[in-house]
């Protein structure tokens, strides 16, 4: 085999109680996943040496709330750059009228 094969990692996503199409290319078995189906992420170093990490994930609710606090996130970062942009403007305003009020002292 040659090195770049031995290199290459492969990923597969597969669901609890279904299988994953192998290397030889066989026929996958599928069923409908409902939403309290929990699917695992499982990553192979190696075709022959196996060393696998999961990640489970329940496919209920928890995404409505993950979604909704990506947002809150999203709208506060947002506030937050419109912030930092009326300051760093304030800032500037203020050395501005400094070194126009030094200039006219000096008159």
């Amino acid at each position: 085999m040659q090195s770049s094969q031995l290199s290459r990692q492969e990923w597969r996503a597969v669901a609890d109680n279904h299988s994953a199409r192998d290397a030889a290319g066989e026929e996958m078995e599928r069923s409908k996943l409902t939403q309290s189906d929990e699917r695992t992420i499982y990553e192979g170093r190696e075709p022959l040496d196996v060393d696998f990490c999961s990640i489970s994930i329940d496919g209920n609710s928890d995404n409505d709330i993950l979604q909704q606090r990506l947002n809150d996130v999203t709208r506060q970062r947002e506030d937050l750059q419109q912030m930092e942009i009326e300051l760093r403007a304030q800032v500037i305003a203020k050395s501005e009228i400094l070194e126009m009020r030094k200039r006219l002292m000096l008159k």
